[in-house]
């Protein structure tokens, strides 16, 4: 009982405290969907470990295993030797680690625009390593702390909050990058934060972000620590294919049930939304067209800027060339006269020689 007592609390805490820190962050978790295929699927769980509880929107415990899929709104709990790895739809990858919890606030993958991944982090460590929401639109890619916004460039990262009278060390926002950029956004400001480093944004609020001269030791790597070696060069390898793998079954998904004309018993109909989030989806691919088109003409006119550039160098180094050339013929010239002239003097010299003796021995 005191395990279901803490979790809920937990959860509950979940719920509210990241969204009264941060303004822009719901204070409740949105109302449970009338059936799970509207609940946006987050990822499906590789690895599970020691005490993990994961709760849903409507704060009920259930037990996963691997292979078990993880949704938003969902939040997971875990305890002292607790862990729970999983494969996220954009193909990133999310390493919960041990005495954690955190929240699934927001997540949709549908290789658009409108791809979204927020987490809340309330204690605890995490390791992240983004998939193409992280890459294509990092503006919607967002970590949520009581204290701070941590963003991210395309990032293998591990932010981590100690809370208030924890032993641990200094509350407050923590975030460590191992590849890529990340920022932390606090009241005072923001910082970025680079590879190898940390950051740091005190749960007080009163000083500015800061990058760390040092790595805190609290960033100790778990057991399982292993299983993510080279795995950010392997999500990027991949995550383009898994972004047009996952365009096609939402394209798929919806000429379904277009050719259904309605929906199944017991079903609530989204045609409506499928058609507006298609329509989102061709305005957005329209967009990225009309910047790939506008980047495209940028990179010709670059190209043949440069090219101009190279043949007005090439024809000054020519011109350069030809006139070192002439310099160099008359120099030549100059010095064949002036040898000429030399030689000529030398001769008359020479010839001159016997007249100036007899002259000399009268």
């Amino acid at each position: 009982m005191r395990i279901v007592s803490v979790i809920a609390m937990v959860t509950a805490l979940l719920a509210g405290a990241i969204g009264a820190a941060i303004a822009q962050t719901p204070t409740t978790p949105p109302p449970a969907p009338a059936t799970a295929t509207e609940v946006n699927e987050a990822g499906v769980i590789e690895l599970v470990e020691g005490q993990v509880n994961v709760l849903d929107t409507n704060r009920k415990r259930r037990t996963v295993k691997v292979g078990d899929k993880l949704f938003e709104g969902d939040s997971v709990v875990t305890g002292k030797n607790g862990e729970l790895h999983a494969e996220l739809l954009d193909g990133g990858v999310l390493a919960i680690r041990p005495d954690t919890a955190m929240r699934i606030i927001k997540y949709q993958a549908n290789g658009d625009s409108t791809d979204t991944s927020i987490f809340g982090l309330l204690k605890g460590s995490f390791r992240s390593i983004t998939g193409w929401i992280g890459k294509s639109s990092p503006a919607n890619y967002q970590i949520r702390t009581p204290s701070a916004t941590i963003g991210v460039r395309g990032t293998d990262h591990e932010p981590l909050v100690i809370p208030p009278g924890a032993a641990s060390g200094e509350a407050g926002t923590y975030d460590r990058v191992n590849i890529g950029t990340s920022s932390i956004t606090g009241a005072n400001g923001a910082v970025d934060v680079t590879p190898g480093r940390a950051g740091f944004f005190a749960q007080h609020g009163r000083d500015r972000p800061r990058v760390l001269d040092q790595v805190p030791p609290q960033f100790r790597p778990t057991r399982n620590e292993d299983r993510l070696q080279g795995r950010h060069d392997r999500v990027q390898a991949a995550v383009e294919r898994r972004r047009t793998q996952r365009q096609q079954v939402i394209q798929e998904r919806i000429k379904q049930r277009q050719e259904r004309g309605q929906t199944k018993a017991g079903e609530r109909p989204n045609d409506k939304r499928e058609a507006a989030q298609a329509k989102q989806r061709e305005r957005a691919e329209q967009r990225q067209k009309a910047e790939q088109t506008r980047q495209q003409q940028a990179e010709e006119r670059r190209g043949q800027a440069e090219q101009q550039r190279r043949q007005r160098t090439e024809e000054r180094q020519k011109k350069a060339q030809e006139q070192r050339m002439a310099t160099q013929r008359e120099r030549e010239e100059r010095n064949g006269t002036e040898h000429k002239r030399a030689e000529d003097k030398r001769v008359e010299n020479k010839r001159a020689e016997p007249e100036r003796e007899r002259r000399g021995n009268r």
